[in-house]
């Protein structure tokens, strides 16, 4: 299994670890579309974003990578934190997060959707 958190990892393996693909996008709004809206502009939109995040039954203390749209810069956040504060995530810059164990990532763009999936094991 691999652990992206593994600290003799540099930026660009990581990188070139990301880009072997192999992520089943779960379904969206549409089953050809794997893309959701996600916004916080709203009660009702960060409500719809919250139910959508949570129906992923991923662990409130699962770690992950994140990265900004240009993958220059790296975090690393929980779960919970894009639930507990979707604002600092979900606004005018796009963002991927990744698990550390390259189980799962989600994806947001700035233009207000996002979309998750899990790497395919089989």
């Amino acid at each position: 299994m691999i652990n992206l958190g593994n600290p003799q990892l540099r930026r660009r393996d990581i990188t070139r670890i990301l880009r072997l693909g192999g992520v089943v996008w779960d379904a969206g709004i549409e089953a050809t579309n794997e893309w959701v809206y996600a916004s916080v502009e709203s009660d009702a939109h960060r409500t719809k974003l919250l139910d959508w995040l949570r129906s992923k039954g991923i662990g409130e203390n699962e770690e992950a990578i994140c990265f900004d749209s240009s993958s220059s810069i790296m975090n690393r956040v929980l779960w919970r934190d894009l639930i507990d504060k979707p604002e600092l995530f979900f606004r005018e810059a796009s963002f991927k997060a990744v698990s550390l164990n390259k189980t799962w990532t989600i994806e947001y763009v700035k233009e207000g959707v996002a979309r998750f999936g899990r790497w395919n094991t089989k």
